[in-house]
């Protein structure tokens, strides 16, 4: 087995060596590292904040539909969808405004927030809900196709005896 020893001079010959032909690669690797830790950290800031107004919205909102102010509900509805875009507070907050609607017999501003909502794949496990909001609102406004076309296909699991309901009330 043969072991080289360098001297220092030999030593530091091959250190400038390596560096002469890895520096540039090395430096490259610590850059972009840096940038992607940097780039995530940014990202993370930005969801939170995005999270934080979102949450922000959707508690205007509410106080604003328990107030009974449904102008200023939707005002921050529309805020809070151009801010923030299909965020979940963004459905929670058309699911009240819509809810607060059909309450006050204004179906089709009801219907028309419902379609909006499921329009959006953000958030498939509130499609059924939304599903049968949107029918009940269809079959009271005298929209019997339109319900059944919503209620199509199988209920969805925990939704079976009111999916039927609704079938049955759009039928008659």
């Amino acid at each position: 087995m043969a072991v080289e020893l360098y001297d220092e001079h030999e030593q530091s010959e091959r250190v400038r060596n390596w560096m002469r032909e890895n520096g540039v690669s090395v430096l490259m690797g610590v850059v972009l590292a840096l940038a992607g830790i940097f780039g995530w950290r940014q990202w993370q800031d930005y969801q939170s904040t995005q999270a934080m107004l979102a949450n922000e919205y959707y508690a205007s909102v509410q106080r604003e539909v328990e107030a009974g102010n449904l102008e200023a509900a939707t005002q921050q509805f529309a805020t809070l969808r151009e801010t923030v875009g299909e965020h979940g507070y963004l459905a929670l907050a058309g699911l009240l405004i819509a809810g607060e609607h059909a309450a006050r017999g204004e179906l089709d501003a009801a219907a028309d927030i419902y379609a909006e909502l499921r329009k959006s794949k953000s958030w498939d496990a509130l499609q059924p809900l939304l599903r049968i909001r949107h029918a009940q609102v269809e079959s009271a406004r005298g929209q019997a196709d339109a319900a059944l076309v919503l209620l199509q296909g199988e209920a969805p699991s925990g939704f079976e005896g009111l999916w039927q309901e609704l079938r049955g009330d759009a039928l008659h």
